[in-house]
């Protein structure tokens, strides 16, 4: 019996809308039309604590917290956002880890929680979501195995020894 596309491709599948086959017998939006493609748009992943939503300057941001400690975040323009999975994996924190998934032509601003929102924006980082790098020190790590193998994920994973070297 053949199993069904992860819920995952399905959701991002519509979410990029993969474009129908040029006969139309693959619809648009379909795991299936994701697979016959030849192009797919670059998809970032983040790992962290994700936060409410934010007004500013007639646009809406998603704080993502990068850290335990809420000081370094993220702020990502929620219409970028294709989905998001609160995940508990085994020594996560209590409350688990949120990972979303970003177009990579996303703006993002790279902030800290010391600041107001006002000072975010006017002193914050702007920049493409897939021009994002984890830091080699603090701030995030990007874990070689496990779930986070590719995303940009929090300190703590530092200590969550299934997912990291």
């Amino acid at each position: 019996m053949a199993r069904k596309p992860n819920k995952l491709v399905r959701r991002l599948a519509k979410a990029i809308n993969a474009p129908a086959s040029p006969d139309g017998k693959i619809p648009a939006g379909t795991a299936s039309a994701l697979a016959a493609t030849s192009y797919t748009p670059e998809i970032v992943t983040f790992v962290g604590y994700l936060g409410d939503t934010v007004k500013y300057d007639k646009g809406r941001w998603r704080v993502l917290s990068l850290d335990a400690e809420l000081r370094d975040c993220l702020l990502v323009d929620e219409n970028a956002i294709l989905h998001d999975v609160r995940i508990k994996p085994r020594d996560a924190p209590p409350n688990g880890l949120d990972v979303i998934w970003v177009r990579g032509d996303a703006t993002v601003c790279r902030a800290s929680g010391l600041e107001s929102l006002e000072a975010q924006f006017l002193t914050g980082e702007f920049t493409r979501a897939g021009d994002v790098e984890a830091a080699p020190t603090g701030g995030t790590l990007a874990a070689s195995t496990g779930v986070f193998c590719e995303a940009r994920s929090p300190g703590c994973c530092r200590n969550c020894t299934p997912y990291t070297r």
